[in-house]
């Protein structure tokens, strides 16, 4: 929730990892908290159309066991 400063270091370190090109399958899920940030928003929206990323997205502003419960749900 408005972290971009964490947000670009998490998504970099995705896109960083050799492992993941071995792996035939991987599905990148990003809750978006309800960030009203527009940075926070970019940088998402960025790395979604890049990683073919699913993205999440609240109105209202979530907390993190909110988050990761929408994440597993959606999975």
């Amino acid at each position: 929730y408005n972290r971009p400063q964490y947000l670009e270091r998490c998504l970099q370190s995705l896109t960083d990892n050799v492992w993941l090109d071995m792996v035939v399958e991987v599905e990148t899920v990003i809750v978006d908290a309800g960030s009203t940030d527009s940075y926070t928003l970019s940088q998402i929206e960025q790395f979604s159309q890049k990683a073919k990323a699913t993205v999440l997205r609240n109105e209202t502003r979530k907390n993190i066991s909110e988050c990761l419960l929408q994440g597993y749900q959606y999975l």
